[in-house]
């Protein structure tokens, strides 16, 4: 005679409610004391005698009904929906949200009891959104039959929420990271790390990178025409994130954040010593693409150090590690 109320929660509905009963502990009496116009006893003869329901509810009623989607019933017996002396069930709920029963003898009494929206559900299953709700055979009563019930099955079908751009990064982690070195106007190389970045093609080698609109590297590699794009190693995990707070505009990055460089022939951008690869490009074209510019490069030569350990983007852009941490 134990009452669990189910909630069953999906991000496309909100709850969906099972076998409510909702009366106060006690409050229906035993089922010795019932009157003769609501046939109905425990199979059990012990717990005839014991008052209904024997435990509080866990929340008060306008609490568990609130945001309530569908209420599923699987039988009509007075300790799983709350009945009346003259048969009607249900007078806690709202009687504009839909049930789901287990047959049409069920179905006319929640239709005689006021209900708008009552639906028989059977073995083909009922989508609602992408959940598919399907009725199976029930065992009610283990040793002495009580009577024909349901159970169902709930599938989710492609549950996929709803998300901006900053929360899918979340769902693509880990996501790429290079630190692109541009020139400065003195001769300087400045860093910045763009996790906006991408290959192109293969004949011949194309990348492409974006930047904010105001960006002061996208602003120096378009001036130039230059950029060595390059994938930071492990040692520089710290730095790569205290580049990210501030513009190389005004600030000398490399020497603030005391980064040893080294030159790399053919060119008069400098990289960090601690890179993995450095793809040394010219850029091609320039395109705005929202409230970033995309810089189309092509790389004329690649380097490497597989020594070294690559840093990848992870939580989005929240930090920085290896692609296997540890």
């Amino acid at each position: 005679l134990t009452v669990y109320h189910i909630f069953v929660h999906f991000s496309v509905f909100r709850y969906i409610l099972v076998d409510p009963w909702l009366a106060p502990k006690d409050s229906f009496g035993c089922f010795a004391s019932l009157p003769e116009s609501m046939p109905f006893k425990a199979c059990d003869s012990q717990k005839s005698f014991i008052s209904m329901p024997i435990c509080d509810l866990p929340k008060s009623v306008d609490e568990i009904l609130s945001n309530v989607d569908y209420y599923i019933v699987t039988h009509i017996h007075p300790d799983h929906i709350d009945m009346n002396l003259d048969g009607t069930v249900g007078n806690p709920l709202d009687k504009k949200i839909p049930v789901l029963v287990q047959n049409e003898d069920d179905a006319q009494i929640f239709k005689n009891s006021g209900f708008a929206n009552v639906q028989v559900l059977s073995e083909n299953g009922l989508y609602i959104n992408d959940i598919k709700i399907t009725k199976v055979p029930a065992l009610h009563g283990t040793n002495i039959p009580c009577g024909s019930a349901m159970g169902f099955v709930m599938q989710g079908n492609n549950i996929m929420k709803e998300l901006n751009i900053m929360e899918a990064t979340v769902f693509t982690s880990p996501n790429p990271l290079t630190l692109i070195c541009s020139q400065n106007n003195d001769g300087t190389t400045n860093l910045a790390p763009i996790c906006f970045v991408s290959y192109l093609s293969f004949n011949p080698p194309m990348i492409g990178f974006a930047t904010g609109k105001q960006s002061h590297t996208g602003k120096r590699v378009r001036e130039t025409g230059k950029a060595i794009v390059t994938i930071p190693s492990e040692n520089l995990a710290q730095t790569v994130m205290a580049y990210g707070s501030s513009t190389g505009e005004n600030t000398n990055k490399v020497e603030e954040n005391h980064v040893d460089m080294m030159p790399i022939q053919d060119s008069t951008i400098q990289i960090s010593v601690d890179t993995r690869l450095a793809m040394i490009a010219t850029l091609k074209q320039s395109l705005e693409v929202g409230d970033h510019i995309l810089h189309i490069c092509q790389v004329d030569k690649f380097l490497g150090d597989e020594s070294k350990k690559g840093l990848y983007a992870w939580n989005g852009f929240s930090k920085v590690a290896t692609a296997i941490e540890g």
